[in-house]
């Protein structure tokens, strides 16, 4: 049944109705014995007792006992070396990283090597030059007639 089902509500209640005649039925009768092993009733009081500290203080030594003669625990009731080298077991990995990327820069702290330094200043000198040359370019090609919009007019004699 889908959840969108437009009677799943109808469908849901007359289950619900029918699971709960059943049970007092049966808890009428004696029978419903899921509920009494649960320590459930119908008045909702619980029908079994806790164990007695006694009885479960001889069924975990008990346990305790059975994992000694197996090997499990040591006499300290701790976990076996034995135990511990068989069922451990150690993975090592590494996970494919890129590395590590460390940017410098030329600031108040200097971290660049003289010869990093002589490369910067030849760069900023070099860059300085090339704006020099194309200032002086673009100067000629505005005196150059082919490049002008319109032609020079003589001027006129008085």
């Amino acid at each position: 049944m889908l959840a969108t089902d437009t009677n799943r509500l109808k469908i849901e209640e007359t289950a619900r109705a029918s699971v709960l005649a059943q049970q007092r039925a049966t808890d009428a009768a004696g029978v419903n014995t899921f509920r009494l092993a649960a320590g459930l009733s119908i008045g909702g009081a619980s029908t079994i007792e806790p164990i007695p500290e006694a009885t479960r203080f001889k069924a975990l030594s008990y346990v305790d006992e059975r994992l000694i003669k197996e090997g499990l625990l040591d006499k300290t009731g701790k976990l076996s070396d034995e135990i511990k080298k068989r069922f451990s077991y150690e993975r090592r990995s590494s996970l494919p990283t890129p590395g590590l990327l460390v940017k410098g820069c030329l600031d108040d702290c200097n971290i660049c090597e003289s010869a990093v330094e002589k490369e910067v200043e030849l760069g900023l000198e070099r860059a300085a030059l090339e704006n020099e040359l194309l200032k002086k370019k673009i100067e000629l090609l505005e005196k150059s007639q082919e490049y002008r919009c319109c032609p020079v007019l003589p001027e006129p004699t008085a």
